[in-house]
């Protein structure tokens, strides 16, 4: 489970190098020569809507439901808060320098509630990460996986969870005929990233000076006492801006990469297209039998009624 071992030496043994230079960045040298060359950056934040909000709130309840028990019985960990499981793999590295000296020591139940820290703080990283219908796809997926044996999935704190991400996507009218309402909730980064794009291709392009000459004119002596005209001054040329996009991952680039193309809107309608699909695979048994039941129209219901009107639409 534990693989912090000698992480330098395999890397060293991997690359063929044999010998190790370590240049911290408070050596004056360094310093100097990182201001030499700093780039011009302009950052740029949003904030969460109230549902995406809700949802990083439930997550990092249950997160510190978890961390509370396991510091009833495991002092290594006393001084661990939750806040640390916003910074990704720092917390789980702190998890793991703390538990491995003694983990063939630490009880089953103690155990467990490491590895659900664990998969709570991947978890809390894909809040801000995926979008609305790829969330709830990740906390159904939770459910059905073997991870549906961990006791967190029977507190208040993921019934929320589940909840908000739920709201994210679509809602049910419970009052007369139920009714599904399709929210499917943006990220707000990705209109944030579209405005920069098109502030980025607005920019005036940086030209540069090229001597178009062919290089047997270049070669040829030149009479500095004729009357021929003079060579042919240096032509503008104006180089197109180049824009770079950087993701996390795959899965965060293709997403990106369609959201940029084909805008956020388009995106969310096909996600959820997909989602529905796989609801309707997967349920079938529950969507006969609800489409059975006389004046019954339960949620998998709805969704597959919402399938195929979509289907529809799309032919």
């Amino acid at each position: 489970w534990f693989s912090n071992f000698s992480k330098a030496e395999s890397v060293m043994r991997t690359c063929f190098v044999s010998k190790l230079l370590m240049w911290p960045r408070f050596r004056t040298g360094l310093q100097e020569a990182l201001q030499s060359s700093a780039p011009a950056t302009r950052q740029r934040t949003v904030g969460m809507p109230p549902r995406h909000k809700a949802l990083q709130d439930a997550v990092l309840s249950v997160i510190d439901g978890a961390l509370t028990e396991l510091k009833k019985s495991r002092r290594e960990l006393q001084d661990a808060t939750v806040s640390e499981a916003l910074f990704g793999a720092t917390f789980e590295k702190r998890l793991r320098q703390a538990m491995e000296p003694v983990w063939h020591s630490v009880g089953p139940a103690s155990r467990q509630l490491v590895h659900d820290l664990i998969e709570m703080q991947k978890l809390l990283e894909q809040v801000a990460t995926l979008d609305c219908v790829q969330m709830l796809q990740a906390l159904e997926g939770l459910r059905s996986s073997d991870a549906a044996a961990s006791p967190w999935l029977l507190s208040t704190e993921a019934q929320l969870m589940f909840q908000a991400a739920k709201a994210r996507v679509f809602t049910t009218t419970r009052a007369g005929d139920p009714k599904l309402r399709v929210v499917l909730e943006q990220q707000p980064k990705w209109e944030l990233l579209r405005a920069c794009l098109q502030e980025l291709s607005t920019m005036e392009p940086e030209a540069s000076f090229v001597n178009l000459e062919s290089d047997e004119e270049m070669k040829s002596p030149v009479d500095l006492d004729s009357d021929a005209e003079e060579p042919p001054a240096k032509k503008r040329k104006v180089e197109p801006i180049r824009i770079v996009v950087t993701a996390a991952d795959e899965r965060q680039r293709r997403q990106l990469q369609s959201v940029i193309f084909n805008g956020g809107e388009l995106t969310m309608w096909r996600n959820f297209q997909s989602y529905l699909l796989d609801v309707c695979e997967s349920r079938k048994a529950e969507i006969h039998s609800a489409a059975a039941a006389a004046g019954v129209r339960s949620e998998v219901r709805l969704l597959a009624e919402e399938a195929e009107a979509i289907a529809a639409k799309v032919a």
